[in-house]
């Protein structure tokens, strides 16, 4: 690991400081809204689909298990436009906020930096993913939305386990670093098994719904995290100095 130093200045004094706690509590609140915004959407939209009755290319009901999230904001499905606002357009929007925070905590660490790019990333393919949504008549459409849906996939455990490089040397964040780890890692090999079961007959919905667990177990920690976060000064005001940390990976 090549260390540099990285200079700090503090500008802004109690403002500064004001607007350090605002962006983590912000990006804190964000990262617990994802998995609900998610949830609440495939429940409200998917209930809703129950009792459709169906007509032209449109099948009736909807599945809650088995059945994939995206197909309610498929062209041509009631309340799609509604379903893709919540499910894809908001939860992109948290993604982006929520990379902030985790910039603004660790960007002194490059995997700190690496984490909050992908997770930027990971927003713009949950916002992308309902503006290029599925469509009954194209197979291609649904390559693209299956494409573009990727960055978010592998881009949530990847920032997972950045984060838990950024923190390892930190003495005081070494609980978080291990929970970010152990998920990261659980939600990578939970990706990529349920991945490989789909093309043996495992329902896309179920795949969903058990990548929901450690989904949820992430975002909600680190959203934990980062509001404990909000509670300590910008580590960047010691008096309008210069503060010089050491920066690697």
């Amino acid at each position: 690991m090549r260390a540099r130093a990285y200079h700090e200045l503090a500008v802004g004094g109690v403002g500064a400081s004001v607007r350090h706690r605002l962006l983590l509590r912000s990006a804190g609140l964000a990262a617990i809204a994802v998995p609900i915004f998610f949830a609440v959407a495939l429940i409200v939209f998917g209930i809703r689909r129950l009792s459709y009755s169906g007509a032209g290319h449109i099948e009736p009901g909807y599945n809650l298990l088995t059945r994939a999230g995206s197909e309610l904001g498929a062209r041509g499905t009631p309340d799609a436009l509604a379903f893709n606002a919540v499910h894809f357009y908001a939860t992109g929007a948290l993604l982006v906020l929520f990379g902030a925070g985790v910039y603004r905590a660790v960007e002194y660490r490059l995997s700190g930096r690496v984490a909050a790019l992908v997770l930027f990333l990971g927003g713009l393919s949950a916002a992308l993913s309902g503006v290029f949504s599925l469509d009954p008549y194209s197979q291609q459409a649904m390559i693209v939305h299956l494409s573009v849906g990727i960055p978010f996939f592998f881009g949530v455990p990847i920032a997972a386990l950045m984060i838990a490089r950024a923190l390892s040397d930190d003495a005081a964040s070494r609980r978080q670093s291990g929970f970010s780890l152990w998920l990261g890692v659980l939600f990578l090999i939970w990706v990529v098994a349920g991945i490989a079961a789909m093309r043996f007959g495992l329902p896309p919905g179920v795949f969903q719904r058990s990548l929901f667990v450690p989904l949820t177990l992430w975002f909600v920690g680190m959203g934990l995290w980062l509001l404990r976060l909000s509670g300590r000064d910008a580590p960047a005001e010691q008096g309008g100095v210069a503060v010089v940390r050491a920066s690697g990976s």
